[in-house]
């Protein structure tokens, strides 16, 4: 049976064993010099304790396991937009028009009518990440679901349902999910899933409002 690893070494502390593990494994192998099994060693060992922020050294002193700062991003947005359902439900299916009102979605390109290529700023724009999607369910007028595709670097979901409001108002539901990526893969990569990017990301939906009935 395969043991969780259990995360007990702080991320300052995971990055410096990434760089010093790196930098070890270059040296190591640089032309014209012998590879010393100790350094191959302990480069291995200081990127797996990067890599896993998992030291077994610490395991085996018994030092207190650390809580993952790395969580889930789970959005949920109900909305009332003063515009009829089809109008409303048209420009969401055209998942092209998402950054215009999201702020974190860089692009949204779509491939074909079920396939999609997403781009996201990491904040402080150190860089961009990008995956595929594609719409898992589509009930033409009420409902748009997509999901990342299963070998993305970012696991990404979303779901949105349309309800008639009155003649001409729409309810809106959204729910949007970031699943953070196995290992954490990356200082880049986890600047994203904090609660300030969640509290983004929650006001980018709520930007939907006035950026649609202004249109």
């Amino acid at each position: 049976m395969k043991r969780n690893l259990e995360l007990n070494v702080p991320l300052a502390e995971r990055l410096l064993s990434l760089f010093s593990g790196g930098l070890l494994l270059a040296r190591a192998f640089r032309p014209g010099k012998n590879v010393g099994i100790l350094s191959a060693l302990g480069a291995g060992y200081l990127l797996y304790r990067g890599y896993t922020g998992n030291c077994p050294v610490y395991e085996a002193l018994d030092k207190p396991r650390i809580d993952n700062p790395v969580k889930n991003l789970n959005i949920r947005v109900n909305m009332l937009i003063n515009r009829p359902r089809k109008e409303v439900y048209a420009y969401w299916r055209n998942l092209e028009n998402l950054p215009a009102f999201m702020t974190h979605l860089e692009a949204v390109t779509a491939k074909d009518e079920w396939n999609s290529r997403w781009k996201v700023k990491v904040p402080g724009n150190l860089l961009s990440l990008e995956w595929d999607a594609r719409i898992v369910k589509e009930e033409p007028g009420e409902l748009i679901a997509w999901q990342s595709l299963a070998d993305s670097s970012i696991q990404n979901a979303g779901k949105v349902t349309f309800t008639d409001a009155g003649k001409k108002a729409t309810e809106v539901q959204v729910v949007i999910s970031y699943i953070a990526p196995m290992g954490m893969a990356g200082n880049a990569v986890m600047q994203l899933f904090n609660r300030k990017v969640e509290q983004l990301i929650e006001k980018d939906i709520l930007n939907f409002k006035q950026h649609f009935e202004n249109l």
